[in-house]
Parts: C-alpha cells; sequence; structure tokens
C-alpha cells in the first residue's frame, strides 16, 4: 500500500509476471522463480479472498479461475492475469470496507467479460455504443443520501458544542450551514481549528484538512502541507441523527464515515475509518454538550 502507482504500471507489472520475467525482449528476471511464484504451492480454499480466487496461493500471487493468477493489494486494487487469452485485467478502484463490490467487480469481469472473448475484433455497433453512452452519462461518485433536511438544522447552525476527552482529540465542533443543501464542519483537534466543507445528499470536493500525509507514499509522515484531495457528503438519517462521509480521491485511498446523533443539548458521535495506515486519530465514540 505504501506505492503510488497508475493503472498502466501497475498493468505493466502484471504482464511482466504473465511474461515470467521477459519485457521487450529482455529477461529481467528468473522464469523458473515466477513460475513457481505464480503456480499453487498451497491449498487455500479456506482463506482466498473471493471465490474466483480460491484455486491455490503461490507466493503473494493466487490462482484463479479460468487458470489464471492475482496479486490482491489494498482495497480494491488488483491485477488478474490470463495467459491462455493473454489478458491483464487491472482495478485500481477504492471499495474498503465494501466487499460486496469486489465480488461484484471480479466476478463480472470473469461472466461477462473473459467468458464473452474471442480471438477477432468484434464489429463496431453503434446501438451498443449508445447504450453504453447513455448507462454511463449520469455515473456519479457514490455519496450518503438521507432526508432533504431537518428541523433541527436551524438550532445545530453555528452552535458549539465542547467535546469531553476522546480517542480523536476533539475538543469542540460546530455546523454551519449555508443552507438546506451545503454546509461545514468545524472542528478543533490535536492539529488545531479544522473546516470539513460537505454536500447535503451529494459531494463537495476539496481538501481534507488534516496534515501530515505524504504525496509520494503512503506510511510516510510530512511537515510540507500537502493535503488529500476529498469529496465529502452528508445525510439527515432522522431529524436529529446526521453522517458525514469523506472518501479521501487522491493518489492514496480511504474512506471514513462520522455519526451525530443530538438530544437536550448533548450529543454523542461515533467515528470510523476504513484506510490504511492514515487516518487513524478519526476513529472512535466520543460525546459533547452544547456550549
Amino acid at each position: 500500500s505504501a506505492m503510488v502507482c497508475t493503472s498502466r504500471d501497475v498493468m505493466s507489472f502484471g504482464k511482466f509476471c504473465m511474461n515470467l520475467g521477459e519485457w521487450e525482449g529482455k529477461r529481467l528476471m528468473n522464469a523458473e522463480y515466477l513460475k513457481a511464484a505464480t503456480a499453487k504451492q498451497v491449498d487455500n480454499t479456506e482463506s482466498a479472498h473471493l471465490e474466483a480466487f480460491k484455486y491455490g496461493y503461490g507466493y503473494q500471487f493466487w490462482r484463479t479461475e479460468q487458470g489464471g493468477f492475482a496479486l490482491v493489494g489494498m482495497g480494491h486494487q488488483f491485477i488478474i492475469c490470463l495467459p491462455e487469452k493473454d489478458v491483464v485485467f487491472v482495478c485500481t478502484a477504492d471499495g474498503q470496507g465494501n466487499q460486496s463490490m469486489l465480488e461484484n467487480i471480479v466476478n463480472g469481469f470473469f461472466d461477462i467479460v473473459y467468458s464473452n472473448m474471442g480471438d477477432k475484433p468484434l464489429p463496431k455497433d453503434e446501438g451498443a455504443e449508445k447504450i453504453l453512452a447513455e448507462e454511463t452519462r449520469d455515473l456519479k461518485l457514490f455519496a450518503v443520501e438521507g432526508l432533504e433536511d431537518s428541523p433541527m438544522r436551524r438550532e445545530l447552525d453555528g452552535a458549539v458544542y465542547e467535546c469531553a476527552e476522546n480517542p480523536m482529540g476533539w475538543t469542540k465542533f460546530s455546523l454551519h450551514f449555508k443552507d438546506a443543501k451545503t454546509g461545514e464542519l468545524h472542528y478543533t483537534n490535536a492539529q488545531g481549528d479544522k473546516v470539513l466543507p460537505f454536500g447535503v445528499n451529494h459531494n463537495v470536493f476539496g481538501k481534507f484538512p488534516e496534515l501530515g500525509y505524504s504525496n509520494d507514499r503512503g506510511a510516510v509522515r510530512t511537515t510540507d502541507g500537502f493535503m488529500y484531495k476529498d469529496a465529502v457528503s452528508f445525510a439527515w438519517l432522522q431529524d436529529n441523527k446526521f453522517i458525514i462521509d469523506v472518501q479521501i480521491i487522491d493518489r492514496y485511498f480511504g474512506n471514513m464515515s462520522m455519526i451525530f446523533a443530538f438530544r437536550d443539548g448533548e450529543c454523542a458521535f461515533k467515528m470510523s475509518k476504513t484506510a490504511e495506515d492514515f487516518l487513524d486519530t478519526y476513529q472512535g465514540i466520543g460525546t459533547a454538550k452544547r456550549v
């Protein structure tokens, strides 16, 4: 997870492994080792990530259906190599915390794409292209969705809540709504005052205000002021309860959610993250009182 690669970089590595260590006609790695690494060394029937990957385990490689092998990384970042048809399938998505998404992507590839592959290019199909264009025209990044509004919005707008001691190190927070569709979460933690803009039932794109994350590699702390790009959505779950969902959509991936519930001037909140080696200070349970 500490490597930052484009999809094309990852695909090239998969092709290199499938070619058993040759690249552009040059031998760069021992072929016998890669044969062994990508072969079944032990049974993994009970420990495979997915049904499609339960055909044996090599040296950090999983055997797949259709005589292939896979490398499986953080979130939904993986390579599937299928030598019989000279196919490399790469995914660099972030679906951490959503196992069903991984199953849908992998099973969809094998059942719909791979099983219908032929040896010749498909003829042009303008009808199919039109359908594809219509299906993909309105695709949007996931956002949490709930009630359109809450009578509590005006009561919370600008109110400051002081936090009891909590694992996240928050000392206070407040909500500031521009209207029923957009707003900001203001909070103070060990780094100081933070502002997190959000959209109600839609994403607002910006920069996640936590400092210390690297632009070059995961797991590296920095002091250069770099911040990850994010997408933040807010949803009323009920009149006195809402969720804020944060997706890190930069060269490194992760996601985090915060749920707040209010009653009689008090608040309970819970944060949970699905991200490897960052967002560690955004998980836990806390309480707060209105000032």
